[in-house]
């Protein structure tokens, strides 16, 4: 069958670095893809929003385009949400509390109380 061919083909002469651009670029077409059939938007309504040809809309959901980085903004820019996640690590925030006193068992008993500085931490998500 061709289907099998095609199949052997694919496994031994796509390269993994192929096979992964071609992982993304449908991952992307089909994240906008699912996006515009929420909103029951048209590849026509989109395409007149982001100031390109129906055609070259039609070219992005067919999962074959190589998307640039400006291109995936102005596409997030668009649609106010994103087509391709990129993991970003954490910010944490330290913010740092006023000097308090506060009651510690003493290593000598002529001790009273410790200043101490002490701060509370913040993950913030992007």
């Amino acid at each position: 069958m061709k289907t099998d061919f095609m199949k052997k083909c694919y496994d031994q002469f796509v390269t993994p670095q192929a096979r992964e651009l071609i992982r993304l670029n449908v991952g992307v077409a089909n994240r906008i893809y699912d996006i515009l059939e929420e909103r029951g938007m048209t590849q026509k309504d989109f395409a007149r929003l982001m100031g390109k040809s129906e055609a070259e809309v039609s070219r992005w959901l067919s999962g074959t385009h190589n998307f640039t980085t400006p291109t995936i903004a102005n596409i997030n820019a668009v649609l106010g949400e994103n087509v391709l996640e990129v993991p970003q690590k954490p910010t944490y925030v330290f913010i740092p509390l006023p000097r308090m006193e506060r009651e510690t068992l003493p290593a000598n008993p002529k001790e009273s109380n410790r200043k101490y500085q002490s701060s509370y931490c913040y993950e913030i998500n992007r």
